[in-house]
């Protein structure tokens, strides 16, 4: 799978941010059987501090479009995500391990509300500036295939990327006027 995402994000405040984004997936790309999937979505995501620790909660709604390439067809879902995991820094202060669990809820009108997918990770992560990231580690995906619950379990090993590009102007002092 190959995947690139872009998305603006607003901090409501220190623990809060809401998140408008795009995505476009490309899943099996190296077999003539294929499909590539765009998705918009809207995020709520919450951290908290614990000690050294954070709790970080995600809350994420996904519009999808789902094309087979061999056929042409377009599928459209909706799913609800629910992410919770804690990040924890270990030394030297740039490295860290992050652990988290998500479950994927299908929402698409006309179906049966259901779990669809269970992903869960403990990744080990290095900052290498504040804008810039590789988190490393084991990834279970379980499958929930049908309404009798059969699982399709799949374990790979993900690599993510991450940066951050603010794009706020910086605040620059003012400088002090006299009265005229």
């Amino acid at each position: 799978m190959i995947a690139a995402e872009m998305g603006i994000t607003f901090r409501l405040n220190d623990r809060l941010t809401v998140t408008l984004a795009y995505l476009h997936q490309w899943l099996e790309p190296s077999l003539t059987f294929h499909r590539s999937e765009d998705r918009g979505y809207q995020q709520l995501a919450h951290t908290m501090p614990i000690g050294r620790a954070e709790l970080r909660q995600r809350l994420r709604y996904e519009e999808r479009f789902v094309r087979a390439m061999e056929t042409g067809i377009i599928t459209t879902s909706q799913r609800l995500r629910y992410r919770i995991g804690v990040k924890r820094p270990v030394a030297p202060e740039r490295l860290y391990v992050l652990t988290q669990t998500e479950l994927f809820l299908n929402t698409t009108a006309g179906q049966t509300l259901r779990l669809e997918e269970n992903w869960t990770t403990v990744q080990l992560g290095y900052a290498f500036s504040k804008a810039n990231g590789l988190e490393v580690g084991p990834l279970y995906v379980g499958w929930y295939r049908n309404q009798q619950k059969d699982v399709l379990h799949q374990f790979y090993l993900q690599a993510t990327w991450v940066s951050k590009i603010d794009l706020r102007r910086p605040k620059y002092p003012t400088l002090p006027t006299t009265p005229q």
